[in-house]
């Protein structure tokens, strides 16, 4: 669908508005079928990686009438858990949904049609439904879902002002309960405005939804889009990071997501854009990650090799040595990996140190590999990085319940689970 002299700017993918020319790297129902899967193993917190990963799925998930209750259940557990600025009432509504059925039932009949609509052009149609919102509903979540559907069809109606206006509207509603909804609502409330050409209340919206946000913070992708296309000439002094700044998170968060050409693209198009950081070399390495996991191996290690050669040689090697490890080079890659721990330490690199560690246990160094991952987790831990820390403990969950070693796998739970308190 396209939206009043901007080109192609929304597309309707599942239950899902998509900007520009993003392609979405997992399905509604494979996500439902991954997050169903990781909880039946017993790996809960796998499953809360899964929900952090995709939190714009999960949401989509507890909004819709066709996935499981069980499921709907595990999802709002772990998006509850990210919520800020605290438990944003997704396990309310999916409660409160299976215990007064009725009280939904027009609202996800409503819904579905309006979908169906969205996928034949009927956008007219969609702006002006009148929303039969559950009496007594316990969040607000079923309102501001139906003004976020109707103020996106505004948008490819041509009605930018107006889709503006509701998107407010649904992230007043949000405030005070989940600020990652309330965020994209704001960017799209800014991205109404630029097409109106309304230029004075695209900065205000702007401001409002990213004062005082931190990128590494940003999971959804959908935001990160939202802060391209809304960013205007001198925004990057008004909100703390520019566009390069912008679309090297996007292809961290689209690599974290499983789509390494996504963000490949992302991260060469963050070289082209004007600033410092990150560093060329920065974005350089993570377009080294980007070819590995896409099996070009031979781009990416003539690229690592010519960035060990500068400030980023640590991590260069490490990344070297996990490649030639996965190309069965088993003595070269070790060397390569104790050289980069050697050239490092766990206070300015601990992802290094977790590298190399997962690599010497994969390779039959348990004392060794070991001593570097803990060094590693114990650094995660005085940054408070939550998300490296949880991923550094499931890899060594995994290898101590490999090992069958109980003692390490009880340590290793007890540590996930003060984690997530």
């Amino acid at each position: 669908m396209d939206a009043e002299g901007s080109g192609q700017v929304l597309r309707v993918d599942g239950e899902a508005i998509v900007l520009g020319q993003a392609t979405a790297s997992l399905s509604l129902r494979t996500f439902v079928s991954r997050v169903e899967a990781r909880a039946r193993s017993g790996y809960g917190e796998m499953a809360g990686e899964l929900v952090r990963a995709y939190p714009d799925l999960a949401e989509q998930a507890l909004f819709s009438s066709e996935v499981a209750p069980e499921a709907q259940v595990t999802i709002a557990l772990w998006l509850d858990d990210a919520a800020l600025p605290a438990q944003g009432g997704w396990s309310l509504m999916v409660s409160d949904r299976a215990s007064n059925p009725g009280r939904y039932a027009a609202w996800e009949a409503q819904r579905k049609a309006a979908w169906s609509a969205f996928r034949r052009g009927g956008f007219t149609e969609v702006a002006e439904m009148d929303f039969a919102l559950p009496e007594g509903g316990a969040t607000p979540w079923p309102n501001a879902d139906a003004l976020c559907l109707r103020a996106a069809a505004m948008l490819a109606a041509g009605r930018p002002a107006d889709a503006a206006g509701l998107f407010a509207r649904a992230a007043q509603l949000a405030e005070g309960w989940d600020s990652r909804f309330a965020t994209r609502s704001r960017l799209f409330e800014a991205l109404g405005y630029r097409l109106a050409q309304a230029d004075s209340s695209v900065a205000l919206a702007r401001e409002a939804a990213v004062g005082g946000t931190s990128l590494d913070e940003v999971d959804d992708p959908m935001v990160l889009r939202l802060l391209l296309e809304t960013q205007a000439e001198g925004a990057a002094a008004m909100t703390g990071f520019s566009s390069r700044e912008v679309r090297a998170r996007l292809g961290r968060v689209e690599m974290q997501r499983g789509a390494p050409q996504v963000a490949l693209l992302a991260w060469r198009m963050a070289e082209t854009e004007p600033g410092s950081r990150p560093s060329r070399d920065r974005l350089r390495l993570g377009q080294a990650e980007a070819l590995v996991a896409l099996g070009q191996e031979q781009p990416s290690i003539a690229m690592l090799a010519g960035l060990a050669g500068g400030r980023l040689r640590s991590e260069a090697l490490a990344m070297l040595g996990l490649v030639q490890l996965r190309r069965g080079q088993g003595d070269l890659a070790l060397a390569v990996l104790r050289e980069a721990v050697e050239t490092a330490s766990p206070q300015e690199h601990p992802g290094v140190y977790a590298d190399a560690g997962l690599a010497l246990l994969s390779t039959g160094e348990p004392e060794q590999g070991l001593s570097l991952l803990h060094l590693a987790r114990d650094e995660f831990t005085a940054r408070g990085d939550v998300v490296a820390l949880r991923r550094l403990l499931m890899n060594e969950l995994r290898y101590a319940e490999a090992m069958q070693d109980s003692s390490l796998s009880s340590d290793v739970r007890k540590r996930l689970m003060s984690v997530r308190l």
